[in-house]
């Protein structure tokens, strides 16, 4: 039921966390929280979000996703304000979003991106990569998984960088 939620929502807006929200967390660091009056997207004053996350605390253990009710955006600091028991909304579990970060090198097009802990992507996941140093391109990619700890993506140039990088959660805005 949780996957259908998730795909069969109404997408006004996304975004994605830039730093790690623990389980009890009320403020979501987000890199763009936007709203567009014209074209009536973005994310309102208050709704609902959606965030996938590896969840270790069900056997066996899987991908999961946790619903948070938010009371107040601030698009000036890019954050996100939960409601009063807003964690775990609509029977969902409250639970830590972890920014994972790594390393990764690049030769041509392809890019290697090796995290020194396990990952729990399957090969056709997207994840969003935001490069801190070298000169990657951020943007969502399609991991091709080469092990527990390793997978790699394919750059839209070829460049041949190296440096550090950050696996930014994905926050999809929910219409209600």
């Amino acid at each position: 039921q949780r996957d259908r939620v998730l795909s069969n929502s109404n997408i006004l807006a996304s975004s994605h966390l830039t730093s790690t929200l623990s389980q009890a967390g009320t403020t979501i660091n987000l890199k763009n929280v936007y709203f567009n009056t014209s074209q009536s997207n973005g994310f309102p004053d208050e709704g609902e979000v959606l965030i996938p996350f590896y969840d270790t605390s069900v056997t066996p253990n899987r991908w999961n996703m946790e619903r948070i009710l938010y009371g107040s955006k601030n698009t000036s600091a890019n954050t996100l304000t939960v409601a009063t028991n807003g964690r775990g909304n609509e029977g969902t579990t409250a639970a830590a979003h972890t920014v994972l970060t790594g390393t990764y090198s690049s030769s041509g097009t392809a890019c290697t991106v090796n995290l020194g802990t396990n990952h729990n992507f399957t090969t056709g996941q997207r994840i969003y990569l935001d490069f801190t140093s070298g000169t990657g391109f951020d943007g969502t990619y399609i991991v091709t998984v080469t092990n527990a700890q390793i997978f790699t993506v394919e750059f839209p140039f070829a460049r041949t960088t190296s440096g550090n990088v950050s696996l930014l959660p994905e926050v999809r805005l929910r219409s209600l």
